[in-house]
Order: C-alpha cells, then structure tokens, then sequence
C-alpha cells in the first residue's frame, strides 16, 4: 500500500515539474520591446513624464523562467529594473527590483493566477 502511495506521489511531482503550453506562453515575452511610460510626480492633473526605454526579456531556464532587464528613465533620472517570472503549473511567480527605491533594495514578490 505504501509503495502505491509513493508511486503515485512521485508520478505527480514528475507532472508537476514538466513544462506545457502555458510554460510556452511565456515565450511571448521573450525579446526586445521599446517602452514607453507615463508617470506623474504630483497628481494625474499635472503634465505626465513620458519618457521612453527598452525592456530585454529573454529565457533565463529555457521553457521554465524568464528575466526581463528594463532600461529608461524617471524622472529626469536613470532607470533600471529587472523581474524574474516563473510558471509553476499552478501560479504565476515574479519577483521585481528598480533603482529608485531611495531606502535601498526592496524585492517586490507577487503570485497570481494568470488568464492565459
């Protein structure tokens, strides 16, 4: 009965770690893009920053994880940031940093279900 269980356990790890076709929808992203922003210092009434940059994307572990470098401005300022994301068959995982965090480096994490 036990060696059952772990066999069944250790066919639903294997299918849990196989990349699909929602792994390959991140594909998508993969590439260089040119951006653009718009952001406000003071209130959505006042003039936008429009400034514009390129964001990277490309595989970091092909099929399972992608980065994605993002260089531009803010502000009058350089900008940099990067984002990690990852599709674990269930959620979608991305871990984020920028440079304008005054207080030094602050990983934004999120997990959410992704409507592909």
């Amino acid at each position: 009965m036990a060696e059952v269980a772990r066999e069944a356990m250790m066919k639903a790890w294997e299918g849990a770690g196989r990349s699909g076709e929602k792994h390959e929808l991140l594909g998508r992203l993969v590439g260089t893009w040119d951006i653009s922003t718009r952001s406000w210092m003071e209130t959505p009434k006042g003039p936008a920053a429009l400034p514009k940059g390129v964001v990277e994307t490309r595989w970091l572990i092909p099929g399972r994880w992608v980065i994605d470098e993002v260089k531009s401005e803010m502000f009058g300022q350089p900008f940099q940031g990067f984002g990690l994301t990852v599709y674990d068959n269930v959620k979608v995982f991305e871990i984020r940093d920028d440079s304008t965090r005054p207080e030094g480096t602050k990983i934004l994490e999120s997990e959410h279900t992704r409507r592909w």
